[in-house]
């Protein structure tokens, strides 16, 4: 029997109903890289339990997920703050960057232009965030894969779609 190779993709934070769905925050990987995955593995007693994906929802930067043979709320909480895990053929190899890989790069918002450097990334609960400055101001903004329209890796350019009037907040202050 060949074992894949697996690698972590983030946990299950909560159930979802009572037929048994739990939503996958991921942590490692964007929803569309472990989208076609035919089974997720599951940490239990230190080991990984492959579980068929029966349904995958995006909500948001998490999964709804419906894995098979969990199939009520109790069954669910059992595997809440487990570990998840994908073989490494689903996972997308093309992303080589990684968020705190930013800094230095140039960021530039579809709708406002040129915003400057990428000064610093931090992680925040459940969130990337970016600082730069823009007019003399500091600016905080989200990184995640909804934001992020094109990453020029040569050109060390960024370029972003935020949140309606997100600049215009930190520029009036």
């Amino acid at each position: 029997m060949k074992i894949p190779k697996l690698t972590p993709v983030g946990f299950i934070s909560k159930v979802h109903g009572y037929k048994g769905q739990v939503i996958l925050a991921l942590e490692h990987c964007a929803p569309s890289a472990i989208q076609k995955a035919a089974f997720l593995f599951i940490e239990m007693d230190g080991l990984p339990v492959p579980f068929p994906v029966q349904e995958f929802t995006e909500k948001g930067d998490d999964i709804l997920l419906k894995l098979e043979l969990i199939d009520s709320d109790t069954e669910a909480k059992k595997i809440v703050r487990q570990t998840v895990f994908a073989e490494k053929l689903h996972i997308r190899e093309d992303v080589e960057l990684d968020w705190p890989d930013l800094v230095g790069f140039i960021a530039t918002d579809q709708s406002f232009g040129l915003l400057g450097m990428i000064e610093e990334v931090e992680e925040l609960p459940m969130q990337w965030i970016a600082h730069c400055h823009v007019n003399g101001k500091e600016l905080l903004f989200p990184l995640n894969e909804q934001v992020l329209v094109e990453i020029n890796e040569e050109k060390k350019e960024l370029l972003l779609n935020l949140p309606e009037g997100l600049i215009q907040v930190y520029l009036e202050m």
